[in-house]
């Protein structure tokens, strides 16, 4: 069973990339701390998702790969959250995403903007 957007970002990058994936790079890519990156992915080794593989070449580095059982399930239970957010996003017409990208836009730089003139920071 997946709990959270957070596991989804992971499940979406195994199932869609073919290079290889660390927790480094994972953390990189979904801009998540190493911390929340490692409870995630020790979630999906317990369930026999994915196993750690060390890196050659590498004193610590781990690859993260999915188990045959893991694949079996992202592709069977996930892949078709993506699939349906793909469909979702061509059937959007071109100005309406337009329009959203740019409202996004605009959010994220007054959001920037009252982080960094708060005083919580």
């Amino acid at each position: 069973m997946i709990t959270g957007y957070k596991v989804l970002d992971i499940w979406s990058v195994l199932l869609n990339t073919d290079d290889e994936i660390s927790q480094l790079y994972l953390c990189e890519t979904l801009f998540l701390p190493k911390q929340t990156i490692n409870s995630l992915v020790a979630g999906l080794v317990k369930k026999g998702f994915v196993f750690l593989e060390h890196s050659p070449g590498s004193r610590n580095r781990k690859i993260i790969r999915l188990t045959d059982m893991g694949r079996k399930y992202g592709e069977e239970n996930i892949r078709w959250i993506f699939d349906a957010e793909q469909c979702a996003m061509e059937d959007t017409d071109p100005q309406d995403v337009q329009v959203y990208i740019s409202m996004l836009e605009k959010y994220i730089q007054r959001f920037r903007k009252e982080i960094e003139g708060s005083s919580f920071n």
